[in-house]
């Protein structure tokens, strides 16, 4: 089990260990690995778990029938409705606790609004003889947060709970892979924690290789990617995809995406806020320090590293994604600008570790908030910072070469336009660091050195 769902299955057996019955809904981006932790979940438990189809009302409980019969369960009806599914159900289980999971629910409510109301009424009456555990499951989390509530009404008293799935750790990936560090950053920089995507890169082949399969060839299961997860959750994708194209082109600010794209401000405004409603893009608010006036304001980015590397890489070049050979491609289009898109994401693997050596205790503060610095001239990209506010930071560097004595003065200077007076300096270099820079630091109490041996 990776570390990082520990507190999703614990939230989930605190309502299946209730004295009572619970109704409540499951949700998280398209690729976070829900069905995963719904199998960990149900694994030593009675438990039965169906996947609503995308179709009419009358459809789903059709296909729902043929999968009970198919299953041993048979009902009278070849069209039954859902207090018939659910009773045939709970009599196939029979057991003093029981799991019904629901999959991609959101479908059964396009089509039947009072379905939730149906389910809160059958939940209730079930409870006077046996205790029963209902998850609804969705990746629309967009729809949850902001329509659901609305839509069933008076309905949602009958949910006990809501569970969101975020994206798991870079350490959840490194223990996932069990492999070199290296390899596991580059892994975490274009896949990110959406775990449903991790079986596609294989530890034992090259970064390239593994971005070729997954991405490139005519059968690659990631070809689409980027329009999958934008479809999953939005309707107008030449709106959105032309906006995450445009910010993985590095137009980060509102006037330069108006430019670019001609699209009115208060229209891309709407489009960002939409983007950044399911968790694939973030407005980038500068640490508030004294520096305050040296900041960039108002800067988008892509918060989803795997949506940022097809956006970045595949999608500006798809009428040459079937023409070149997938060698070709990878050479013309992706690995020239590689190393740069990993600077980005590089980051949030450092941010992770020092949060990390905080919760230790092995950090100089007891950190209890964090951010970055924006620079009108470069980037601060972790500051950690206490109730006292003393602070720490962390640079990130990933090359091409070894980290050296230019690179940090130029970390200096950005400290200094941040106003900030730092505890310690934590430098992360990819490529290590040059002798110079080494002896320098050997002679500091401020700066401390992490290559990737120390991970």
């Amino acid at each position: 089990m990776l570390p990082g769902i520990a507190e999703e299955l614990n939230k989930l057996n605190s309502f299946y260990n209730n004295d009572t019955s619970n109704l409540i809904v499951l949700y998280g981006p398209k690729g976070v690995g829900l069905l995963s932790l719904i199998k960990e979940f149900t694994k030593d438990k009675k438990a039965y778990i169906h996947k609503v189809a995308n179709t009419s009302l009358r459809n789903i409980c059709y296909l729902w029938n043929k999968q009970l019969v198919s299953q041993g369960i048979c009902l009278d009806n070849e069209y039954p409705d859902f207090s018939d599914i659910f009773d045939a159900i709970l009599e196939s289980l029979k057991g003093d606790k029981l799991v019904i999971v629901i999959e991609d629910f959101h479908n059964i409510l396009k089509v039947c609004p009072d379905f939730v109301n149906q389910l809160g009424i059958f939940v209730r009456e079930y409870q006077l003889d046996n205790r029963l555990l209902v998850i609804l499951s969705t990746d629309h989390i967009s729809w949850i947060e902001n329509q659901f509530v609305s839509i069933i009404g008076k309905s949602a008293y009958s949910i006990d709970g809501f569970i969101k799935v975020n994206p798991l750790s870079f350490l959840d990936l490194a223990c996932f892979y069990n492999t070199d560090i290296e390899k596991c950053i580059g892994y975490y920089c274009i896949l990110g924690g959406l775990q449903d995507y991790w079986i596609y890169f294989k530890p034992e082949l090259s970064l390239k290789d593994n971005i070729i399969n997954a991405f490139l060839k005519d059968d690659a299961p990631l070809k689409r990617v980027g329009e999958d997860i934008i479809l999953n959750e939005m309707r107008e994708l030449n709106v959105y995809s032309t906006v995450l194209a445009s910010l993985a082109e590095g137009r980060e600010k509102l006037n330069a995406l108006h430019n670019h794209t001609e699209f009115g401000r208060a229209k891309l405004s709407v489009y960002l806020k939409n983007l950044d409603a399911i968790d694939v893009i973030k407005k980038v608010y500068s640490y508030d320090t004294a520096g305050f006036v040296n900041t960039k304001k108002g800067i988008y980015r892509i918060n989803n590293s795997l949506v940022a590397f097809w956006y970045r890489f595949i999608y500006p070049n798809l009428s040459m994604l079937d023409t070149l050979d997938p060698d070709e491609f990878y050479d013309k289009f992706i690995k020239e600008g590689l190393r740069d898109f990993t600077n980005r994401y590089f980051s949030n693997v450092c941010r992770e570790y020092m949060l990390l050596m905080s919760e230790k205790g092995a950090l100089e503060i007891e950190a209890t908030r964090y951010g970055t610095w924006v620079g009108k001239n470069g980037t601060i990209d972790i500051i950690l910072e206490d109730d006292n506010r003393k602070t720490v930071v962390g640079f990130c560097h990933t090359g091409p070469d070894a980290m050296n004595l230019m690179d940090l003065e130029w970390l200096i200077f950005c400290i200094d336009k941040a106003y900030l007076d730092p505890e310690m300096i934590y430098i992360y270099s990819l490529y290590g660091f040059d002798n110079k820079l080494k002896m320098n630091a050997r002679g500091s109490d401020q700066i401390k050195l992490i290559e990737l041996s120390d991970f």
